[in-house]
Order: C-alpha cells, then structure tokens, then sequence
C-alpha cells in the first residue's frame, strides 16, 4: 500500500490542494496510491496541540503515526513552506 502525503504551508490549509488532488486522482499511473492531506497539528483546520515544545519534528513524528495508523509501508511526502519543515524532518 503506498501513499502521497500532502503537507501544506503557514499560513494555509488543505484547501491549497483542492484543484491538484482531482487531477492526481484522474492520473491512470497513480491508481495504487492513496492521497493524504492533513490538517497540519494548530493549523487550518485542526486545534493546536497543548503540549509544550510541539515544533516540526513533533509534527513529523504525528504525520508518521498517522500514515502507519492508515496501514501505509510507503508513502512520499510533498511539503510547502512550513509543510517543507515537517517533511524533512520526516526523512
């Protein structure tokens, strides 16, 4: 099961992908892979963590729970701007 993970930016949310997700999803050669887009942890539209210190390696370590939770084994990940931060610090 594979899977691209879409992260976005600051100051943004998932809708920046509301016009690229449709077309991936149209793409014959991407039929085996499932599309994520979360909502990055205090940003758009999800609540802010209340754990002090919560920084992008925080969310990185979410984001990798998260597509383990989904039963991923392999996914690539598509950061802008401080979605960037958070895929690094995923690799």
């Amino acid at each position: 099961k594979k899977a691209i993970l879409l992260l976005h930016g600051w100051p943004g949310s998932i809708w920046e992908f509301n016009k690229f997700i449709p077309l991936m999803q149209n793409q014959t050669t991407l039929d085996e892979y499932g599309i994520v887009c979360p909502s990055l942890p205090g940003y758009g539209f999800s609540g802010a963590p209340n754990i002090e210190g919560y920084n992008t390696v925080a969310m990185a370590g979410t984001m990798k729970r998260l597509m383990e939770k989904l039963g991923y084994e392999s996914y690539v990940v598509q950061g802008g701007d401080w979605g960037s931060m958070v895929a690094q610090s995923m690799a």
